[in-house]
């Protein structure tokens, strides 16, 4: 998939870095796909945060063809449409949505029905505020949803995973809200790298 960066030109090295992500995104499909399927055999719905178009039709591909009814939403969707595959996600329509916005949508327990929410992010972003706003699709009006990262061991997307657990942790340290889970994950984060290395 011609994985590797390559070139001197900052430009087309911001480039490469994007391409190496969304390869990467594509990669890590069917793992994502397989956490789906256990969290729907639990008995949650489930919305699943990706930063790439295709990403987000390779899911839903592979979880049609199981069967599993998805609703999407993404940029290129217009309003009423948008809100109409966010509807059928509310109602248990669409047992599944998966989605590139990060704010602006509720998908929470509740407005609907009362079936549990698990939310997972298969695209790590770097920014803490980005995380904190897609984290807060199902996990908020007082309802919980259990919020799953998604990345595989020695990528970039650990590194990212590292990064913006520190982040988020400045980030509500600074409010005031309870950081021990975050220490706890930065910590395991920490565990995986020395052990590879």
């Amino acid at each position: 998939m011609e994985l590797a960066p390559s070139g001197r030109d900052p430009r087309g090295a911001l480039a490469a870095a994007l391409r190496l992500r969304q390869k990467g995104s594509l990669i890590r499909v069917e793992g994502t796909a397989e956490l789906v399927r256990e969290l729907l055999e639990n008995g949650h719905q489930v919305a699943v945060s990706v930063a790439f178009i295709e990403t987000l039709e390779a899911l839903r591909e592979g979880l049609v063809k199981e069967g599993v009814a998805c609703a999407a939403l993404h940029g290129g969707t217009p309003m009423m449409e948008r809100e109409a595959e966010r509807m059928r996600f509310q109602r248990g329509e669409a047992k599944v949505v998966l989605f590139t916005v990060e704010e602006g949508i509720s998908l929470h327990q509740g407005e609907h029905n009362e079936v549990p929410r698990s939310e997972v992010i298969h695209d790590l972003r770097w920014s803490a505020i980005q995380m904190a706003q897609i984290e807060g699709r199902c996990h908020r009006d007082g309802r919980f949803a259990q919020v799953y990262w998604a990345y595989a061991d020695d990528t970039i997307e650990e590194r990212i995973a590292a990064i913006v657990c520190r982040r988020i942790q400045s980030m509500k340290s600074m409010v005031g809200d309870d950081v021990e889970t975050l220490r706890e994950i930065e910590r395991l984060l920490a565990d995986a790298r020395a052990a590879e290395g």
